[in-house]
């Protein structure tokens, strides 16, 4: 199932809203918009069975397990001025902040990098814990989140 905006933005697609910006005269823009598109096409190959909302904001793609996309984003990925590379912060739950709205935050440098961060920072925030599509992406690429005995035993 292909990413989606969030209907709260309107019905301009995530790719028609990352199209505009690549056609940007700035190159630094451009850019950004160059690399969203691609990331586009890595979050569709990733997910093709899970329901993935996003919300933009600039060269920034919030994403969210819910369409409504409520007051707290999850997962946040923003484009580099490095071609292929990509920041990607996550919200930490709720029960693990130090602090309110306290973030990981990352920066990836390859694809294989970009997947991998991705999925951790999606897994750690908690938000898609319980969605099964999303738990067999994990095993796949053996992120697979650990078993609470598995962790009382270490």
């Amino acid at each position: 199932m292909p990413i989606q905006r969030s209907p709260i933005q309107g019905p301009l697609s995530l790719t028609d809203y990352y199209q505009h910006i690549a056609a940007s005269t700035n190159p630094v823009d451009r850019l950004a918009g160059e690399q969203m598109l691609q990331l586009l096409t890595l979050l569709d190959s990733l997910f093709s069975q899970l329901p993935l909302w996003g919300v933009t904001s600039m060269a920034r793609l919030g994403l969210s397990p819910d369409p409504r996309y409520g007051s707290e984003w999850w997962v946040l990925i923003r484009a580099n001025a490095i071609p292929g590379s990509y920041e990607i912060e996550y919200l930490m739950p709720a029960d693990r902040r130090p602090w309110v709205g306290a973030v990981v935050q990352g920066t990836s440098y390859s694809w294989e990098q970009t997947t991998e961060y991705l999925l951790l920072a999606m897994r750690e925030s908690g938000a898609w814990a319980a969605n099964p599509a999303f738990n067999a992406v994990l095993a796949h690429h053996q992120l697979e989140q650990a078993k609470e005995d598995d962790a009382e035993k270490k």
